[in-house]
């Protein structure tokens, strides 16, 4: 419709040119006046199209705009979404490791550092050892312990009670056991 207007500008032009001829000759001549009215309304409505096809232009151009910015925002959204979710299996595969390797210690320390230094009777390093495994076995959370995790938190326990019990320490012996007690009743829940 902005293109009809545009082309009728000319035909509008020779008209209201007519007009003026004809109202500088005889100012009065009611024609002329009703053309010269009929040609500024059509003027005024093809500048009207003319600038609600612009406002269209310019609406239709913004929405493809933010629609673009919109659907760069989603992509970029989804591709931090996916390096954060693979950042997290990578803590949680090392951090996996880790206790792997903290539960490697801390067998070696209850079962065999432990078997070895009870007939010499180190019960000073022994105490240390079974108050070391059961602070790392008490920081870790209490859901996500296997069930090897717990055999050894469970032997620790029951070994620190014998420490206490060989030192004549009854009221430490027996929450110890009591512990270990608690600890394999967890055991036998999870199976």
């Amino acid at each position: 419709t902005a293109r009809r207007g545009d082309a009728r500008l000319p035909a509008l032009d020779r008209a209201s040119a007519t007009c003026r001829r004809i109202l500088d000759l005889d100012p009065t001549h009611a024609g002329a006046l009703a053309v010269r009215a009929d040609v500024e309304r059509l003027r005024e409505t093809g500048i009207q199209e003319r600038e609600r096809h612009a406002r269209r232009r310019v609406l239709r151009r913004a929405g493809a705009v933010a629609l673009g910015i919109a659907v760069l925002a989603a992509i970029v959204v989804a591709w931090l979404l996916e390096t954060r979710r693979q950042e997290a299996e990578e803590a949680r595969r090392l951090a996996q490791g880790a206790q792997a390797r903290a539960e490697g210690v801390m067998n070696f320390m209850v079962f065999e550092l432990q078997t070895s230094l009870e007939p010499i009777g180190r019960l000073d390093v022994l105490a240390k050892i079974g108050v070391t495994a059961r602070s790392y076995y008490a920081s870790l959370p209490r859901d996500g312990l296997s069930p090897e995790s717990l055999v050894g938190h469970s032997v620790a326990l029951r070994r620190l009670g014998d420490v206490y019990e060989a030192r004549g320490d009854r009221p430490a012996a027996h929450e110890a056991y009591r512990l270990a007690a608690d600890v394999a009743q967890r055991i036998l829940d999870a199976t």
